[in-house]
């Protein structure tokens, strides 16, 4: 009897322990679930003291554009908001104006596809409730497109799925560049097309016959602005009337650098100071310099059009991109700075002026 008992004991005790297990198993998830936040969805959040925060999670594709908002739900609060891209590097931070009622609704574009981090805190060591939503607002068309920089290949994948996807790079006016399309893995038929910042195509290229390689060799860029690239697969309709699929690699390189004549003359930035500019339908690009010294370096933006969207675009001396963000009103971001040397940061329009002037 004592073998039986002890035997339905340790059955208990192995039954209790997989339920344990198993129940773990499921609620940790679930948990985990709660703080995701999904398209279209409000939650509610407390924060009980001034040092607390609470974290929020969103999923998002470059090139998406979501809208989050915040309202109290606690008279005399006021919520403070920080998103993070997946990389850790901080997009945006926004409190809740002091003289807004009700909700209080910003957008911003997502440049880096992945989990972005939503932190809510408390701003002047106020505490109480609040409601947040999130909504994307538009949808990439392409995922896994990205930023090119010369002389840096990155890789890609045509499938049924997704059947086109487009790069981008930025140029300098005079620029003699080379674009290279090869096929990694899979059958796949590349085709290239190289468009120029309004648009216009300036040339197309296939495989050739060989079935692994397009190019489009010494082409010379027009203007100094955002070039895209389209990579698909052959067919008709832009590739979807196309076969085949596979992984492939894509390059830009430099040939020959163009006197660049139409760039602005950059301004002096200094580490700590505020500086004012405009924008103009004539003049829609203005250019920047300062000195770093490593560690991070956070640039905050103030715009006097809170619709309009604006781009940064950051550059080694050298001329290779460091790190782009987009952005709509006013937000702020960070990256990590070079040791030492010059950093050049232009400011340019997201999409259409929506005044004749826009100050910042």
């Amino acid at each position: 009897m004592k073998r039986v008992y002890l035997w339905r004991g340790t059955l208990l005790l192995g039954l209790s322990a997989l339920l344990i297990v198993v129940i773990g198993r499921l609620w940790l998830p679930a948990a985990a679930q709660d703080n995701r936040l999904t398209d279209g969805a409000t939650v509610r959040g407390r924060i009980d003291s001034p040092d607390s925060e609470e974290r929020w999670a969103f999923e998002a594709i470059a090139g998406d554009m979501v809208a989050l908002s915040i309202e109290p739900q606690t008279d005399g609060f006021i919520p403070q908001l920080t998103v993070s891209d997946p990389k850790g590097r901080l997009l945006m931070r926004v409190s809740y104006p002091s003289s807004q009622q009700g909700v209080f609704r910003f957008t911003m574009g997502i440049n880096q596809s992945g989990l972005h981090v939503v932190q809510v805190q408390s701003d002047a060591q106020t505490t109480g409730e609040y409601t947040l939503g999130f909504t994307v607002i538009e949808r990439s068309t392409q995922p896994g497109d990205g930023v090119l920089v010369y002389g840096r290949s990155v890789q890609g994948e045509i499938s049924d799925a997704v059947y086109r996807t487009t790069w981008s790079f930025f140029g300098g006016a005079g620029d003699v560049v080379d674009v290279s399309m090869h096929t990694t893995a899979g059958n796949l038929d590349p085709f290239l097309t190289l468009l120029a910042p309004d648009g216009s195509q300036l040339g197309s290229a296939d495989s050739g016959g060989d079935g692994n390689n397009a190019a489009l060799l010494a082409v010379r860029l027009p203007v100094r602005g955002t070039y895209t690239v389209v990579a698909r697969r052959s067919g008709a309709n832009l590739g979807a009337g196309g076969r085949t699929t596979g992984s492939f690699e894509l390059l830009v390189s430099l040939r020959q650098a163009g006197t660049d004549e139409d760039s602005p003359t950059p301004i002096p930035l200094a580490v700590g100071t505020t500086i004012r500019g405009r924008l103009t339908r004539t003049a829609p690009l203005v250019r920047y310099v300062l000195e770093t010294r490593g560690s991070n370096l956070a640039l905050a933006m103030r715009v006097s059009e809170p619709a309009q969207g604006l781009r940064l675009t950051l550059y080694s001396a050298e001329g290779a991109v460091l790190d782009s963000v987009t952005g709509v009103g006013d937000f702020a971001y960070s990256v990590p700075a070079p040791s030492e040397g010059e950093v050049f940061v232009e400011v340019q329009p997201w999409g259409s002026l929506v005044a004749e002037s826009v100050d910042f």
